[in-house]
């Protein structure tokens, strides 16, 4: 599970310098979330410095979040990753890495058809290319590839072969 926060933009430059994405980081990094949760458990206790307070302050850090909110933002983390190692975030349902993960991902589909995804998390979603319809999503992409063979055989029509190997 990852916890995806904004990382400074000072950091995000010293990455690009370096040719490494940051979600790249973050992804191959597990142990990133563990040291965020760290850094909640040592505030509440008054284990931090207050210069590490300012500084965690200053990029937007919240110390205090609702369990059920730290488990989405650990599978939405874990969503980017899978976006960035396969392109999509088309997860199958029967994904066998992981199908209690693949079932929230089916499951925020589900429960935005309903409305119960938050605005944010809906905005998160939206930023990363989640598609919430995945049979539209299907028709679409055969759409297109019909307009291609249209275009490519140049027929006044799409008299397609039923049975056509592209």
């Amino acid at each position: 599970m990852h916890i995806i926060c904004c990382i400074a933009t000072l950091q995000e430059r010293s990455w690009q310098l370096l040719g490494t994405s940051k979600s790249k980081i973050l992804c191959d990094n597990p142990k990133f979330g563990s040291w965020v949760m760290t850094q909640r458990n040592f505030a509440k206790a008054g284990k931090v410095t207050d210069d590490r307070i300012k500084r965690l302050n200053s990029i937007g850090f919240v110390f205090d979040v609702p369990a059920y909110l730290m488990k989405w933002n650990a599978q939405f983390g874990a969503l980017q990753c899978y976006k960035t190692e396969h392109g999509h975030c088309l997860v199958p349902r029967s994904y066998s890495e992981d199908p209690q993960w693949a079932s929230w991902v089916d499951w925020q589909r589900q429960a935005a058809k309903v409305g119960k995804v938050s605005d944010d998390q809906m905005k998160r979603l939206h930023s990363i290319g989640f598609i919430f319809e995945v049979q539209d999503n299907k028709w679409d992409v055969q759409f297109d590839v019909l307009q291609c063979y249209k275009n490519e055989h140049g027929h006044g029509h799409c008299s397609v072969p039923q049975r056509l190997a592209l």
